[in-house]
């Protein structure tokens, strides 16, 4: 016989309202709850995934792509201060690097400008009344391209003097070469920093706000979650009371799927969280001051270059050199030129203990102070060491240089023996990338182990070490798995409870 019907009294409601009234506006209430806490995890998950894609392949590329145009300008010149620096056709090495370079920073260039993802907009007409606007980072890669070429046809023309023995000539046409390349404050050398820079603030603001809006989202998603967690337990309540029933087995099923949905959400977003912090603070950090650190050492590599080559300006180019050098490892008011012993020996004290004095600063104690992956202090330490290798040996060219030994000074300059200043600089490129390869590698699991937990149909690596670092830009388009998983678990939890309460429902019919 069907079950005694009750009249359930609502306050703030006229009418009355049965027990398959109330189980029915149950289904209701758990559809609509379902329907919230399902939205409330698309918007958290899509939200994170694409703070993820902005960390690891939007403005992180064109960081690392600006820092090695520097590399290659400054490496590119290198090279033709060395062939100018001997007879015509004397120096294969420096011409087979130079073409080499060339090349590379065409690559780059052109992988840089597929990448343009600030949008911040400048107008690059000289008329007032005739403005173009130019997404910011492509007036920044007009103007390398452009200098480049503007550069190579300068060197050129040193080249040529240079071979007809004029030197006048070519130290002329060099200097108009040298003035196109510049440094951090001018030419091409300041506008790919420029790149790197608006790219890192766009990365830093990105990350930041991205830290407060998380923590919103999981809060958001705990509430409506825990909300039909509540609904759920009350109506098994309610059936506990009013039909005798212990257990519902359906409705038992509901509240269990629940339960596990909000609890992967909320612990799928905390992981991204972490290893977004792991992939910004810890790795991309890190790995952005050594590759500034690379940079800056190239350009002193030149530095050293360029003193031998024009006497004129000799000076002024010592000064850029140890002005870099500062850069790199600051000990105080030590002068690295003027203090050159106790320099040395502060940096050679550092390589061993690893520790940052309140009085350091530069690239070495921004590495130091962040280290954070097995094996990195050790791989640091090496480049600290190698850095002061060759230091000591660009003393030992000025000594001889100063005391009229030109000849031997080029030789010591150019030299790829051990002892010899190309030698120990190829040793500190070794150092600086084993060191960047330990936070590249972090960077890219970082990212990975972000992107599997948020559901990402293409997980992939960010950053691929080495020389020719490539960056992956276009994710293979793979299933998304997240929104049959959302649609299956949604479905489960109003169909279980849709027919756990019909049943009781039909309890009622007459």
């Amino acid at each position: 016989s069907p079950i005694e019907i009750r009249k359930i009294k609502i306050p703030g409601l006229a009418r009355s309202f049965t027990t398959p009234d109330v189980y029915k506006a149950g289904i209701y209430t758990v559809l609509g709850g379902t329907l919230l806490l399902s939205g409330a995890v698309i918007s958290a998950v899509m939200a994170q995934r694409s703070v993820v894609e902005d960390v690891g392949f939007g403005t992180t590329p064109s960081i690392y792509y600006a820092q090695r145009i520097r590399d290659s300008l400054s490496d590119l010149d290198a090279n033709v201060v060395n062939m100018l620096l001997l007879p015509s056709g004397t120096n294969p090495t420096a011409e087979k690097d130079y073409q080499s370079r060339k090349e590379k920073l065409s690559n780059l260039v052109v992988a840089v400008s597929k990448n343009i993802t600030i949008p911040v907009y400048v107008d690059i007409s000289k008329d007032p009344s005739k403005k173009i606007p130019v997404p910011i980072e492509q007036k920044n890669i007009s103007t390398i391209t452009l200098g480049i070429n503007n550069y190579i046809e300068k060197v050129q023309q040193a080249r040529d003097f240079h071979a007809l023995k004029n030197t006048p000539a070519s130290l002329e046409a060099y200097r108009e070469a040298q003035k196109i390349i510049g440094d951090d404050d001018s030419g091409l050398l300041k506008e790919a920093y420029s790149l790197d820079q608006i790219n890192f603030e766009a990365l830093s603001k990105a990350y930041q706000s991205s830290q407060g809006s998380s923590l919103g989202q999981s809060l958001t998603v705990l509430v409506t979650g825990a909300t039909l967690l509540g609904l759920l337990i009350s109506i098994q309540l309610l059936l506990f009371k009013w039909n005798r029933r212990i257990i519902n087995p359906a409705l038992l099923g509901a509240t269990l799927i629940a339960a596990f949905f909000l609890l992967d959400t909320l612990v799928s977003l905390n992981t991204a969280t972490q290893q977004l912090k792991i992939a910004k603070e810890d790795a991309f950090d890190s790995l952005h001051a050594l590759r500034q650190l690379r940079s800056t050492a190239y350009m002193m590599n030149t530095a050293e270059s360029r003193y031998l080559l024009d006497s004129n300006t000799a000076s002024e180019h010592e000064k850029q050199f140890f002005t870099n050098a500062n850069k790199i490892a600051r000990m105080g008011n030590l002068n690295p030129l003027v203090n050159s012993e106790e320099y040395q020996g502060r940096l050679q004290m550092l390589a061993n203990k690893g520790q940052v004095t309140p009085d350091m600063s530069g690239f070495f104690a921004i590495q130091l102070k962040n280290i954070s992956f097995p094996n990195e202090m050790d791989k640091t330490k090496m480049m600290i060491t190698d850095f002061a290798a060759y230091l000591k040996i660009d003393q030992k060219i000025r000594s001889l240089n100063t005391s009229g030994k030109r000849d031997d000074a080029i030789k010591l300059t150019l030299g790829n023996n051990p002892g010899e200043s190309n030698y120990a600089f190829e040793k500190l490129k070794t150092s600086n990338s084993a060191t960047m390869d330990v936070n590249i590698d972090a960077f890219n699991n970082a990212i990975e182990k972000a992107q599997r937990a948020l559901d990402d149909p293409n997980p992939r690596k960010a950053i691929t070490g080495g020389d020719i670092a490539i960056i992956e830009l276009t994710p293979p388009n793979n299933f998304d798995t997240f929104w049959l998983k959302t649609l299956v678990i949604s479905g489960a939890i109003v169909g279980l409870t849709y027919y756990g309460l019909t049943q009781r429902i039909k309890e009622y019919e007459v």
